[in-house]
């Protein structure tokens, strides 16, 4: 999972992660910002706010967690598959 001491996040998991919420697929409990497409991981607060979020996923999506780099293969393929994102943000509106 991510290293709590500094706080690094992938950029693919950045991007996947902002386009998933743009999409209002998946929800935090508080606004993350993004930039440029990406979330802006600022403080240990932000931080532990994207590892919460992908506990959530990975509990409402067991199959995800194949292993320790699940996040960030996931959110690649989310970035890589952005017409499949769009037509769930549709399906879901």
């Amino acid at each position: 999972m991510l290293d709590p001491q500094v706080y690094f996040c992938d950029v693919y998991l950045r991007r996947g992660l902002a386009s998933l919420m743009r999409a209002e697929l998946i929800a935090t409990e508080r606004d993350l910002l993004v930039h440029n497409d990406e979330l802006e991981i600022r403080s240990y607060e932000d931080y532990v706010l994207v590892e919460r979020t992908l506990d959530e996923l990975s509990a409402a999506e067991p199959r995800l967690n194949s292993g320790p780099a699940w996040a960030e293969i996931f959110t690649r393929w989310i970035i890589d598959h952005q017409e499949l994102v769009h037509l769930a943000d549709v399906a879901v509106s």
